[in-house]
């Protein structure tokens, strides 16, 4: 934990096996990177090409840049990121607690004030699970018989 959260509480980051073979993968790069460049191993994992913890603007600049020669709408920010992350959990099914969890919320208040809209297909699938239900004499019509 860098700093404290805005519930002054740690935060546990949880990450897949796939995602920490990545960044594994990318440390050892950084670890020949620093040998290679003369300079100490950084304990930080995102750092610049001397080691030296990256400024949050520059990140913000390179995202901006990915953003524009991807098409994405001038409107996307680096929070746009973390929307997308809770969004598509949701939409996934993860329950709203995991994922207020996740997301670093107390509770899942403002987690659904904020995410809990669900996408047009999701309201298109519970429209065609609830007529189905509705209209579904099978049961009924042998129970009778």
């Amino acid at each position: 934990m860098e700093g404290s959260t805005k519930n002054g509480q740690a935060r546990t980051i949880y990450i897949s096996e796939e995602m920490t073979t990545v960044l594994r993968s990318y440390c050892y790069y950084k670890m020949y990177e620093a040998q290679e460049g003369g300079f100490e191993m950084s304990d930080y994992v995102f750092t610049n090409e001397y080691g030296e913890l990256m400024h949050p603007d520059t990140f913000s600049r390179h995202l901006r840049r990915l953003y524009d020669e991807n098409g994405f709408p001038r409107e996307f920010h680096l929070h746009t990121l973390r929307h997308y992350f809770v969004s598509t959990m949701l939409h996934s099914g993860i329950d709203k607690q995991t994922v207020a969890e996740l997301a670093g919320h107390g509770d899942t208040g403002f987690l659904e004030r904020t995410y809990c809209h669900p996408q047009l297909q999701l309201k298109r699938e519970a429209a065609a699970r609830y007529t189905r239900t509705m209209f579904d004499f099978s049961d009924r019509d042998s129970a009778s018989a």
